[in-house]
């Protein structure tokens, strides 16, 4: 378990896969702009929390994270997932609230994601 939640950071460390084995990541309430790609190395991660930065993006090693059942990206600046996502079989519940989601880009992830509790 790493909590780097409030720590200002604006960026995340490419050394972060230096944490094969790491299970919940919480990046919550900081600066971050974006996620690195190497997250996607992260196979264990079953939660990672990131809400309340400024996340326009993911990356599109995210589809590394198949172990990932918990994704909250709420409060950011996302108006879209990436089409990876979808290889995200063991994903329970992703939280999506205070992002710019269009009516369309909602349709697609709740049908990326039918396994998902998708939450807007």
């Amino acid at each position: 378990e790493l909590d780097l939640a409030g720590n200002a950071l604006e960026a995340l460390p490419d050394e972060i896969v230096r944490m094969p084995s790491l299970a919940l990541l919480d990046v919550s309430q900081n600066r971050l702009a974006a996620l690195p790609d190497s997250l996607g190395a992260l196979r264990q991660l079953t939660v990672l929390r990131a809400a309340g930065n400024q996340i326009t993006a993911l990356p599109e090693s995210v589809d590394g994270l198949e172990s990932l059942r918990l994704l909250d990206l709420s409060d950011n600046r996302l108006r879209a997932l990436p089409p990876q996502i979808m290889r995200l079989k063991n994903l329970r519940l992703v939280l999506l609230r205070g992002n710019d989601f269009s009516p369309e880009a909602r349709r697609t992830v709740r049908a990326w994601l039918p396994q998902a509790d998708v939450r807007f």
